[in-house]
């Protein structure tokens, strides 16, 4: 007997939730970093569900594309003009802070590689540069000494969501195995261009080519979500598939590891595939499934949700800082606590101060204006 699908909601505030969790396992998997000469390799193997922070990015750039393409499917328009008005105020405005608060602690705080902290991932191992500085503000160049961890993805978000109304406009008008052979040979083409040329300027444009394709992806998911409900699955099945795509998610990305010959990130980028199908499948759950949407609707994930962009932003300021001046006078527990008390904090602050001030500019600058020229697209 088949199980009845529950009513596909107009709007997905689960993914609000989700996109919360997704952002506490980036805060986890950036503290393991700075814990990688920890001996408990297997441990941390089991625990990698919570510390898939790639993992986690991918899954951001699904939920990306799924929620900015959703008016396109509803049929509800924006302007372009207005779009990119809220989109900077939305995205940009509260990265320019958060690059503000990024150079001021690496100003402060910077060490040379290899001195105090073990392993500072490329993070503030020198004081900042105008160029650097020049080159985040204006989303080019390549980012090796990186202000903050997270901010590489977040130059993939402002650049896709520049051109992401064209492309909704240009699949609103193709079947979706077509844009689903888009989306595939996009990667293919960012695959190519990482194996061949790994340490050239193009290989920090393939990531937003590859990245493209996964907000093809969330978008093509939002259309089937959004027009009718996909028929229903036997309940076992459906329950199957909480682990199942968990699993997917949290573990593929291990396979890269059988394909030595590639260079990182043309391997990486290939094994994004599995990880992005166990990642639609958790936001098919997310969005259709009871007992997921009772979790995710509880409280906490819920605030999650609220503050996961500024908490996304900030997190890696407050760790780097911490680790610079704590390392080995406190226990890495104590160090921990500290680092989560203080990033969730800083993170409600920072949405309350810069994020939705932010948000609101974008709303009050295109409330009441005429609608000449339209192209579908969400903010």
């Amino acid at each position: 007997m088949l199980a009845r699908e529950p009513k596909v909601p107009r709007r997905f505030v689960e993914l609000d939730a989700l996109r919360g969790v997704a952002a506490m396992m980036v805060v986890f998997y950036h503290f393991s970093i700075f814990t990688a000469a920890n001996p408990h390799g297997r441990i941390m193997f089991y625990l990698h569900p919570v510390l898939a922070g790639h993992e986690a990015v991918v899954l951001f750039f699904l939920l990306s594309g799924f929620v900015l393409s959703l008016s396109t499917w509803k049929g509800s328009t924006l302007t372009y003009k207005d779009y990119i008005v809220r989109r900077v105020c939305r995205i940009y405005v509260p990265y320019l802070a958060a690059l503000a608060l990024s150079v001021l602690g690496c100003a402060l705080f910077w060490e040379p590689a290899g001195r105090g902290i073990p392993v500072r991932d490329g993070l503030w191992e020198a004081p900042p540069t105008l160029s650097a500085i020049v080159q985040h503000t204006a989303f080019l160049g390549v980012y090796d000494g990186h202000f903050n961890g997270a901010f590489w993805s977040l130059i993939v978000e402002m650049r896709v969501s520049i051109i992401f109304p064209f492309v909704c406009w240009a699949l609103f008008r193709m079947r979706t195995w077509v844009g689903l052979a888009a989306a595939l040979t996009l990667s293919a083409c960012a695959i190519w261009i990482s194996a061949n040329h790994p340490d050239n300027t193009m290989a920090n444009w393939a990531a937003t080519v590859q990245y493209l394709a996964f907000f093809i992806l969330g978008a093509l998911l939002a259309r089937r979500l959004s027009r009718q409900p996909w028929p229903a699955i036997p309940g076992v099945l459906r329950h199957a598939m909480i682990p199942t795509c968990v699993l997917l998610f949290a573990y593929a990305s291990a396979l890269a590891k059988l394909t030595p010959q590639l260079p990182h990130r043309a391997s990486q980028y290939l094994f994004d595939w599995p990880t992005g199908v166990g990642a639609l499948g958790i936001i098919y759950l997310a969005a259709t499934h009871l007992t997921v949407k009772r979790t995710l609707g509880h409280y906490i994930p819920r605030y999650l949700g609220h503050i996961s962009y500024s908490l996304y932003l900030v997190h890696d300021i407050v760790l780097v800082a911490l680790m610079t001046v704590l390392y080995r006078r406190l226990s890495m527990y104590a160090i921990f606590f500290a680092y989560l008390v203080l990033a969730l904090a800083l993170a409600a602050l920072f949405n309350r101060m810069v994020e939705v001030p932010a948000m609101n500019l974008g709303r009050r600058l295109t409330r009441s204006k005429s609608m000449p020229e339209r192209i579908t697209a969400a903010v």
